[in-house]
């Protein structure tokens, strides 16, 4: 069988094109923890309806953006602006 190497190509640390997680259905309003590929991910959908999938921690502060339930931004359902999605831990 060939390999990588065979075609002068390098082995990637990461996935390469596109994989299905899951249906849409499942990227709701309130965010929600995933794991897939080995990372720690949070799947969540938009004030547009558009569904994310982004990093789960804070680049910031390293809060997990999903699993969290005593953030008055979580109590307060605030959790998603816009598009993005808002730090359990500084807002």
């Amino acid at each position: 069988m060939a390999t990588s190497a065979d075609y002068r190509r390098v082995d990637f640390e990461y996935p390469r094109g596109w994989f299905m997680i899951g249906p849409a259905t499942e990227a709701t309003a309130a965010p929600r923890a995933i794991r897939y590929f080995g990372q720690d991910l949070v799947i969540y959908r938009g004030e547009r309806g558009t569904p994310y999938i982004v990093e789960a921690y804070c680049p910031h502060m390293g809060a997990h953006l999903a699993n969290n339930s005593t953030s008055y931004i979580v109590r307060d359902n605030e959790q998603v602006e816009g598009g993005s999605i808002r730090c359990p831990y500084h807002g």
